[in-house]
C-alpha cells in the first residue's frame, strides 16, 4: 500500500477505467518483454475502485510459461505488477500535478 496524497474525488468512473488499462497494459508489456515466445499462455485482469476513501488496484495474474530453472516465473510476475503500478502511480502524479498548476494559474 502507497499514499500519494492525491484528491480522488476528482476521479470519475472513465479515470479508474483509465488506470486500470494502463496497469494491464504495463504488465502486458513487461511480460511480453521478458518472456516472449516463452508465454504459452496468461491472463491479466485489473480492477481499480475507490473503496473507504483509498484509490485500490488489484491485479490478478495467471501465467503459463517455459520459463528455464534459472529463473523465477514469480519474481517475473512481480516485477511485471511493479511496473504496472509504477507506471499508473506516476501517471496520477503527473495529472494531479497539472491540475494544481492549472488551478493555481486560475486563483
Amino acid at each position: 500500500m502507497k499514499e500519494l496524497g492525491l484528491d480522488l474525488q476528482k476521479l470519475d468512473e472513465g479515470a479508474l477505467t483509465h488506470i486500470a488499462s494502463v496497469v494491464e497494459e504495463a504488465i502486458r508489456k513487461s511480460l511480453e518483454e521478458v518472456l516472449g515466445p516463452r508465454i504459452l499462455r496468461y491472463t491479466v485482469t485489473v480492477t481499480v475502485a475507490i473503496e473507504s476513501g483509498r484509490l485500490v488496484v488489484s491485479v490478478d495474474t495467471s501465467v503459463t510459461s517455459r520459463v528455464p530453472p534459472t529463473l523465477s516465473l514469480e519474481h517475473i510476475i512481480d516485477r511485471a505488477i511493479k511496473r504496472g503500478f509504477d507506471r499508473v502511480e506516476l501517471l496520477l502524479k503527473q495529472r494531479f500535478l497539472k491540475e494544481a498548476k492549472r488551478d493555481h494559474r486560475e486563483n
